[in-house]
């Protein structure tokens, strides 16, 4: 979603964006990551990952667009996080930690963390496909299969819940049967997960 910052619309422009993190345009080619700090009638502070208190002025046709929610698995070049939708809080738009819960896969399950322009920089502005992540396996505990579903060395998670069992020696996938189907579609669809078994 875009929008653009003006005295009349202020008031609403921080209801919907203080705190929420988008992109700036700086040029139709040109975008940087940001997080909106404040607003007020006159401009809108925002933080870039690379420095803080910036400013636009209201009435300028300064453009922001701000993230949409994507609810599953992103993998970066160091992670998998699961990115949620927290439901009571639809009233910001785009990603904020008021909207939009992370959590970040390892080995032994979930940690929830915090969103941060660091976080958001390495799953948006420099992404990894799944098949990067699924070919770093071999160093990491976990990898991101899709945007549904992810591995440790020992299970399959479907989103947030274990769905399955996973051999690592074996590369053989045991899921529980209601998602059978669905995971034999993801490995026949991606090339690059053809070593895999499902049981």
């Amino acid at each position: 979603m875009k929008d653009t910052p003006t005295r009349a619309n202020a008031q609403d422009f921080s209801q919907r964006y203080r705190n929420c993190y988008g992109w700036l345009e700086k040029s139709p080619t040109e975008k940087v990551l940001i997080q909106i700090t404040g607003v007020d009638t006159n401009q809108v502070t925002f933080n870039t990952v690379k420095s803080k208190g910036f400013f636009a002025y209201c009435d300028k046709n300064v453009i922001f667009e701000f993230l949409p929610v994507t609810r599953g698995f992103i993998p970066t070049k160091d992670q998998v996080l699961l990115f949620t939708r927290i439901p009571a809080r639809q009233f910001q738009r785009g990603i904020s930690n008021g909207n939009t819960a992370v959590q970040v896969l390892s080995g032994r399950g979930f940690l929830t963390t915090d969103l941060s322009l660091e976080l958001l920089h390495n799953a948006f502005v420099e992404p990894v496909s799944y098949e990067e992540s699924f070919k770093t396996f071999d160093k990491a505990s976990c990898v991101a299969l899709s945007l549904n579903f992810a591995l440790t060395k020992t299970n399959l998670y479907f989103m947030n819940r274990q769905a399955g069992s996973f051999d690592y020696k074996t590369k053989t996938i045991t899921p529980v049967e209601i998602i059978k189907q669905e995971v034999q579609d993801l490995i026949t669809r991606s090339p690059w997960l053809a070593n895999l078994n499902v049981k």
